[in-house]
């Protein structure tokens, strides 16, 4: 029986010291974690250091030209909502789900693959496709996105994951994590965006993806 996989991690630390993550479950990790996506839109012009945040996570103030989007409150049953959608590297929408076999009995978004499916705090690639948590601007200005991918649980005999984040077809970021690294990889992103721009979080499994027991 196939065992019980953990995360691969995306950790988003916005702005300076909001400590949060982004956790996504790769090719051979599945356990749940309480963690973020965080976008930071600077609409028209770039403001370093323009919001300030404790480390609980509570927003203390902000320029009033900032927007924060985090994937994990954001999380919906509505494509679009909050900013959010969810698909596959097709192109095709994930169906949404409040208790599949898959999502170990929570709310998810699933694809035409097995294990292809998108969690509030996490996501795992299918067989031939990958999932892709997408954010779609609101309008013209500059986003940044600032944190870690990493897998946070042990050697599972798996290849890894590549982790990939997009602007449109133009990649931003794109590593290669392997199974147990724990540490991973840190990135600083800031990119140019106008109106229905999006930005991608894409998955993709690499050689091995076996069905696990969420």
């Amino acid at each position: 029986m196939p065992s019980n996989r953990p995360i691969d991690t995306f950790t988003k630390q916005a702005l300076h010291i909001l400590e949060t993550e982004y956790v996504v479950l790769g090719s051979e990790r599945v356990r749940s974690s309480d963690a973020w996506v965080i976008i930071t839109f600077l609409a028209g012009f770039v403001v370093a250091g323009a919001m300030l945040a404790s480390r609980s996570g509570t927003f203390e103030s902000a320029s009033a030209a900032t927007t924060i989007y985090q994937a994990s409150t954001g999380f919906s049953s509505t494509q679009g909502a909050n900013g959010w959608s969810y698909r596959d590297s097709s192109g095709a929408n994930l169906t949404y789900y409040t208790n599949h076999v898959e999502c170990s009995g929570e709310p998810c978004w699933h694809g035409s693959e097995p294990y292809l499916l998108l969690k509030p705090y996490g996501g795992h690639p299918g067989t031939t496709k990958d999932s892709v948590r997408r954010w779609t601007s609101p309008g013209t200005g500059s986003v940044r996105i600032t944190g870690n991918v990493h897998d946070t649980g042990g050697v599972c005999s798996s290849d890894g994951i590549v982790a990939t984040i997009k602007n449109g077809s133009t990649v931003l970021w794109q590593q290669t994590i392997t199974d147990g690294d724990t540490v991973g990889k840190n990135f600083d992103l800031t990119s140019t965006v106008s109106s229905g721009s999006t930005i991608d979080f894409q998955l993709n499994r690499l050689s091995i993806n076996r069905p696990v027991a969420i």
